[in-house]
């Protein structure tokens, strides 16, 4: 499950990067706007669940991106070679401590969600969510298979 968290930030920090438009630059309007047509359909939300969902959830993910690129950043910079091991073990803290971040964000917004909408839908955009980043990296990386991810035969 760790794995599958980490995979989903790592997507959900990374698509905003790859994906491309026809112009070569990405719009982050038009992937909330697919994101946003996809989970509606799949998890067959209402009008006014969605207005009521999507802010929630794009509060969301951008604070998870926020400690997301804290964790890219502590990993692109490195302690220098041959720094003492506590310099390591401080930068291993700090990582597990973020990503400890980003578990409770998403944790304390699933409440929230859950309070506002019944469970049930939660738990379909939750599972809508996984199923558009998982088309999307598959788009991404023809021919790979991705983690977690078991095509219909």
């Amino acid at each position: 499950m760790k794995r599958f968290i980490i995979i989903l930030i790592a997507i959900i920090t990374a698509l905003p990067m790859m994906a491309q438009e026809k112009k070569g630059r990405f719009s982050r309007e038009e992937f909330r706007a697919k994101l946003e047509g996809y989970i509606t359909q799949k998890a067959a939300l209402t009008q006014a669940e969605t207005k009521t969902i999507f802010p929630l959830l794009h509060e969301m993910h951008e604070k998870m991106r926020n400690v997301q690129q804290q964790i890219n950043k502590l990993k692109r910079c490195p302690p220098s070679q041959g720094a003492p091991q506590k310099e390591y073990e401080k930068a291993v803290t700090k990582i597990s401590q973020l990503e400890i971040e980003a578990r409770e964000i998403q944790h304390d917004y699933y409440k929230r969600l859950c309070k506002v909408v019944p469970a049930s839908k939660v738990y379909a955009v939750i599972l809508a969510e996984d199923s558009f980043h998982r088309e999307m990296l598959q788009k991404m990386t023809p021919g790979k298979s991705v983690p977690g991810h078991h095509p219909k035969k």
